[in-house]
């Protein structure tokens, strides 16, 4: 579960990773992630439902086992990234070269971040910081609604074969949209990054 900690470093960057890493051991950083709305009861109970624990024994399991506790971390760790990433990517709109600022652009609008808006402010608001944490943890931490998994999943056959592997297919599915994007964005820095990350943690 910890390993998840690599999708948050791919989805953001070095700089934005060890700042949100370091802020989840600090109480700014757990109240940040609370705000944010990944680390409440209701955020939790949906991890439950990703690793089909809904029984009394599994999620007794994951409480005693640690796994809940890991996965508190995790969603403080990519809330905070978030926040931090999303400030490093307005700082390169407003300052950044042509082709950097357009793409910190459309970066922050999937944040839900109005570009415009926090240009005119001359900075990021409050909203703004709050919802670049809790999107950002939805995609590198996954929910497990029917509608995040292929159709087949949903049916009798396929609930038998997607049993205990909701996850699995999610984080195919994450490292697939993250290299297709980074190719469509000739972002290729970024990729031989990422394939260097991605095959370090196979490897241990």
């Amino acid at each position: 579960n910890l390993g998840q900690n690599l999708n948050t470093l791919l989805a953001t960057d070095s700089t934005s990773f060890l700042k949100g890493l370091g802020l989840a051991f600090t109480k700014e950083g757990q109240r940040l992630a609370l705000q944010a709305g990944t680390t409440t009861p209701t955020a939790i109970k949906s991890f439950v439902r990703k690793v089909d624990a809904t029984s009394h024994f599994g999620e007794s399991f994951l409480k005693y086992s640690g796994f809940l506790l890991s996965e508190k971390f995790l969603r403080r760790v990519s809330s905070n990234a978030g926040a931090e990433y999303a400030k490093r990517l307005f700082k390169i709109v407003s300052t950044g070269k042509e082709k950097q600022a357009q793409r910190a652009s459309l970066l922050l609008k999937d944040f839900g971040v109005d570009v415009s808006a926090a240009l005119s402010r001359g900075g990021l608001s409050q909203d703004d910081i709050i919802s670049s944490a809790h999107i950002l943890t939805e995609i590198t931490q996954f929910k497990s609604r029917p509608m995040d998994l292929p159709a087949f999943a949903t049916t009798s056959a396929g609930k038998v074969l997607f049993q205990f592997k909701s996850f699995a297919f999610q984080q195919g599915k994450f490292l697939k949209d993250h290299f297709k994007r980074d190719i469509k964005d000739k972002n290729y820095g970024g990729i031989v990054r990422d394939v260097m990350l991605v095959s370090l943690v196979f490897l241990l």
